[in-house]
């Protein structure tokens, strides 16, 4: 059995490979020689099979790969495995990898092989050392926790880059001008049918002047969407980005130590944007800086609820699992959210404050943020 520092290590040479593959579906047949190189070299690697000549050739493939299907089992919704004959026989159980194949064997691949808008914008990150920390709160503040903070326990995380702030209007207009609601590859099967449900092609609160500032949190957007994003950043950067784990958020949130919040131990209502704030409205991403967390990230306290990858009520002690498969982002459970927002009170603002939704909730302080497992 490997350990679990080699598994993490394994995981991340997957992902670094699930990135390469992404920007090799991106270049086609005209593909750099060294990123063809260290594809082939990861695979080797990791065990996994080399390409075949007709997947060398994604624009040939592209103009003959059949388009989705309709769903006829209605009471199991058709995944985009299912419905993609040619992709289903490489899919990997990683939604990154299945996004490389929906994009080397799509019907337009032009459309969705060149950058959405020439001034894409990539969120700035922090890093996040290996290590371990405290997640949960302790015996000592029963009298205002929740039952699914405790136990408090000692969890050690690998590495990560986690957004320095909340993706922001500006961060998040490239996706909806340029064609994010609209391609079917970015979507998880359940937010797909929701969106084409409910004609879904922006957030809730785009058009509302309160709301939509360039550099403001983007709000009222559900999970499915922030799942969207973070896959078209994915295919736009050539990098895989998600969403962070709960365990991730809270320890950017808190630092090694379980601070209770982002600053320390004290409340302090300059620090942050919460009902005791009285804007009543989202602020700035950086307009708080004093509340800045142990890693330097910004907004961890207040401002906008921010989605998680992981699904509702999960147990402590905090299991690792990977929450960025197929098959886990494709469950129709709730998912935690994390941080609390302009209209929380100091208490559920906590970094160990737990909270969550249905997927398809839209409320009008929801935001998110995105993680990365490898240096951009």
């Amino acid at each position: 059995m490997p350990s679990e520092q080699s598994q993490h290590v394994l995981t991340a040479k997957r992902r670094h490979l699930n990135a390469l593959e992404l920007q090799a579906a991106k270049f086609g047949l005209h593909c750099p020689a060294h990123i063809t190189i260290e594809i082939e070299d990861l695979r080797r690697e990791l065990g996994a099979p080399l390409p075949s000549e007709e997947e060398s050739q994604p624009q040939q493939n592209a103009a003959q790969s059949p388009g989705p299907t309709q769903a006829t089992d209605s009471a199991r919704p058709t995944t985009a495995h299912e419905s993609e004959p040619a992709v289903a026989a490489n899919q990997d159980n990683d939604p990154a990898q299945h996004l490389s194949a929906l994009l080397a064997n799509a019907k337009t691949p032009n459309a969705l092989r060149e950058p959405c808008l020439p001034s894409l914008i990539t969120p700035p990150l922090i890093h996040i050392p290996a290590g371990s920390f405290r997640m949960g709160s302790s015996e000592a503040h029963r009298r205002f926790t929740e039952a699914c903070e405790q136990p408090q326990h000692s969890l050690s995380l690998p590495d990560y880059w986690i957004g320095q702030t909340p993706i922001t209007n500006a961060q998040f207009r490239p996706f909806v001008e340029g064609g994010g609601y609209t391609t079917h590859a970015y979507w998880t099967p359940l937010g797909w049918q929701w969106r084409e449900q409910y004609q879904i092609f922006q957030p809730r609160y785009w058009e509302h002047d309160q709301f939509n500032q360039a550099d403001y949190p983007v709000v009222g957007v559900s999970w499915f969407e922030a799942v969207a994003y973070c896959n078209w950043l994915s295919a736009q950067s050539s990098h895989l980005f998600r969403l962070p784990t709960e365990a991730e958020w809270e320890k950017a949130a808190r630092g090694p130590d379980g601070w209770i919040w982002p600053w320390g131990n004290t409340w302090q209502a300059t620090a942050c944007n919460n009902k005791e704030s009285g804007y009543d409205r989202p602020t700035l991403i950086n307009q708080h800086r004093s509340g800045a967390s142990p890693h330097g990230v910004l907004d961890m306290a207040g401002n906008v609820w921010e989605w998680c990858s992981t699904q509702t009520h999960k147990p402590y002690p905090y299991e690792l699992e990977d929450e960025w498969t197929e098959a886990y982002l494709a469950t129709h459970i709730g998912r935690s959210l994390r941080g609390g927002s302009w209209r929380s009170s100091r208490n559920q603002v906590r970094g160990a404050y737990c909270h969550a939704m249905g997927q398809s909730y839209r409320l009008v302080d929801f935001g998110f943020r995105v993680v990365s497992d490898l240096k951009v």
